[in-house]
């Protein structure tokens, strides 16, 4: 840049750091026109109309501090450069907007078509990179092993209601051997009440049977008796006939 080179030509150190901090604003056109004639080059074009930023692009998809993201992308800058009212743009964006206007972006006041390194800005978002590729490392691990445990947890769930499904089938087929062996305990006292009523009738039958005994034995006698009297009255009679005789 001319005007830089002028500056450490002239060996003016206050007018570099002034330029250096972005307090060059105090410094009117004729002084610099005085202090450097080069810089009748860098004479600003008349004002153009107030213009505003374009419109801002999504901001990154991670919390970041705001100086690290430039008014223009909406992003990291890369290579982030100082306008001459000290506002910090990435490069390729203010150089582009520097092709169609002659203001600030923001500011929207006239400014010098010149940036400067913003180095300490760069080594702060370098920093940060670094830090955040490990954070983000590290946060993979966690969603990592957040996955596994979901899916292990997943997992002993779909187990868990395998064997609860078997459980309930397990305790279906006992109620229905329950249900079973009640049945059979239910026939088995049908059946036994049946065996007592055959036992009863068989004892009955047996009573009605001794007593049919006992009374044949008894007609028995009876037909004993009476077959004794015919022979007795039998011989009777011949007893009488012969004595007739």
């Amino acid at each position: 840049f001319p005007l830089i080179h002028c500056m450490l030509a002239y060996h003016d150190d206050d007018v570099l750091l002034g330029w250096s901090i972005g307090v060059h604003q105090s410094l009117h056109l004729p002084t610099l026109t005085y202090l450097c004639p080069c810089c009748l080059s860098l004479q600003p074009a008349a004002p153009s109309p107030p213009t505003s930023p374009p419109p801002a692009a999504p901001l990154p998809p991670f919390d970041v501090p705001k100086h690290f993201v430039c008014p223009l992308s909406r992003e990291i800058m890369t290579d982030p450069v100082m306008t001459t009212n000290g506002q910090t743009y990435e490069r390729a964006f203010i150089e582009k907007w520097f092709q169609h206007h002659s203001t600030d972006p923001l500011l929207n006041t006239t400014v010098m078509k010149v940036v400067f390194p913003n180095r300490a800005l760069n080594e702060a978002i370098t920093d940060f990179n670094a830090q955040y590729a490990t954070l983000k490392v590290t946060q993979q691990s966690v969603e990592d092993k957040e996955l596994a445990v979901q899916v292990w947890m997943e997992e002993t769930q779909s187990a868990l209601m395998r064997k609860a499904t078997a459980v309930q089938k397990v305790q279906e087929s006992v109620q229905q051997v329950q249900e079973s062996v009640q049945q059979i305990k239910l026939s088995v006292e049908s059946l036994s009440d049946r065996l007592t009523d055959c036992d009863r009738s068989l004892i009955s039958t047996i009573a009605d049977l001794e007593g049919v005994r006992d009374a044949a034995t008894q007609a028995q006698q009876v037909v004993l008796r009476e077959k004794q009297d015919i022979v007795e009255s039998s011989e009777l009679l011949e007893y009488y006939v012969a004595v007739q005789s």
